[in-house]
């Protein structure tokens, strides 16, 4: 049968014949299921009222959807990134499909349509994305995404598999151009603080309407972004290695090549999520690349490290993630005391044992200002010298253990 839709629907409608639909809004929850053997035919753009700004999602715009179940499809839609035709400018859903499927999603302006493999439930919304650009870090990958803009909201739930993004004609022609995920799970769009893998990496984006295609192997809620700058940073690491010896772990890394880098920054965590800053390590800035060395007094838990490279204009990526665990019955944290913490004039150090232990003091930069050697079990440092700041106390104990600890001077 046909029939013709409503311009504003707040409750489910279930087709499961013809329907031809001028534009079409969806608001207050309401959705559209196109099942077997329906066919929607697009008079006009179907419009999420609740979908969001160009920028951030919202919950109400996530449950207003159109899915196609089934053998439902549609037709005079824009189907080919650029082509002419209506699309869908809120979520869409893909459910049971035995085929892939080309789910017509896109802006009033343009279509940005995700071909989806066959027998995969995913659902999407597309996002002009237009928030200010960013110079955030892509995870192990020497490099910073410098503008985004504009992505896919993909919801928990979808399937994994690969899948081909199309975009419009006038995208972009930008050099290094990438796809990536930014690994959100809320609702939030862009963001200094989100971080990204890669998923696809380009010469450049076409000037004429065209496709990438990128495999999503994780059904986790994610937004993926048409990246059109990835830019190059200053350090290439080569290797990120570490061997525990007795509760101190030996870390070991190297760089092929370092050209206006500062420093390296190691990360640890408990947890593989929360890092904390433990130590800085001066980048040598050799062109041909160069070894270095850390050690880290560690428990018997699982600990987690990674390295924050950075260069000298802020710009930073981040290496891969080693787990290392202390031998044996290494005690919770660094057997050493620092008190007062914050200080103002002397900080006092206990816990050292007999014999000849090294005390070396750096600063935020990873510059090192001050060595003592200390022989006795208690040493005293005067911090009344030294700005208002983070520093690093790094302990080499004549027992070999290794601390590195975090003071603060107010």
């Amino acid at each position: 049968f046909s029939a013709y839709g409503q311009s504003y629907l707040t409750g489910p409608i279930l087709l499961t014949g013809h329907i031809y639909g001028g534009t079409t809004n969806i608001g207050s929850g309401g959705s559209i299921i196109v099942s077997n053997g329906g066919i929607w035919t697009f008079n006009g753009n179907i419009i999420s009222v609740d979908k969001g700004n160009s920028n951030t999602p919202t919950p109400l715009g996530r449950s207003e959807i159109i899915t196609f179940d089934g053998t439902g499809t549609y037709i005079g839609a824009g189907t080919t990134a650029g082509a002419a035709g209506f699309v869908i400018d809120g979520y869409a859903k893909v459910s049971n499909q035995f085929r892939s499927f080309l789910l017509p999603i896109g802006s009033a302006v343009a279509a940005y349509p995700i071909l989806v493999p066959a027998n995969s439930n995913v659902t999407a919304a597309f996002f002009d994305g237009t928030g200010s650009s960013q110079n955030t870090p892509v995870e192990n990958n020497s490099a910073a995404v410098t503008e985004y803009s504009p992505y896919i909201d993909m919801p928990n739930g979808f399937s994994a598999g690969s899948y081909i993004f199309g975009y419009p004609a006038g995208f972009t022609s930008s050099p290094f151009s990438s796809l990536l995920s930014s690994g959100n799970s809320s609702l939030n769009g862009t963001s200094s603080s989100t971080t990204y893998s890669l998923l696809a990496n380009v010469s450049s984006f076409s000037n004429s309407a065209s496709t990438t295609t990128a495999t999503l192997t994780s059904s986790s809620a994610t937004q993926i972004y048409f990246a059109t700058s990835l830019t190059a940073l200053p350090i290439k690491l080569l290797s990120f290695t570490g061997t525990v010896i007795g509760c101190t772990a030996k870390l070991n890394w190297q760089s092929a090549s370092e050209i206006n880098s500062s420093y390296f920054a190691v990360e640890v965590s408990s947890d593989g999520v929360n890092y904390i800053v433990q130590g800085k390590v001066t980048s040598r800035n050799i062109s041909t690349g160069a070894e270095y060395k850390y050690a880290y007094y560690i428990n018997s838990n699982r600990n987690f490290f990674r390295l924050k490279m950075v260069d000298k204009d802020g710009k930073f990526s981040y290496s891969n993630i080693i787990v290392l665990a202390g031998a044996g019955a290494c005690s919770t944290g660094a057997p050493i005391l620092i008190y007062p913490n914050p200080v103002i004039n002397i900080l006092n150090v206990s816990g050292l044992t007999g014999g000849k232990n090294l005390l070396k003091l750096f600063d935020f930069t990873g510059k090192k200002i001050m060595e003592i050697i200390s022989t006795t079990t208690i040493q005293q440092i005067d911090m009344s010298k030294f700005n208002r700041g983070i520093y690093m106390l790094n302990i080499e104990n004549s027992n070999g253990s290794v601390h590195n600890l975090q003071v603060e001077k107010q």
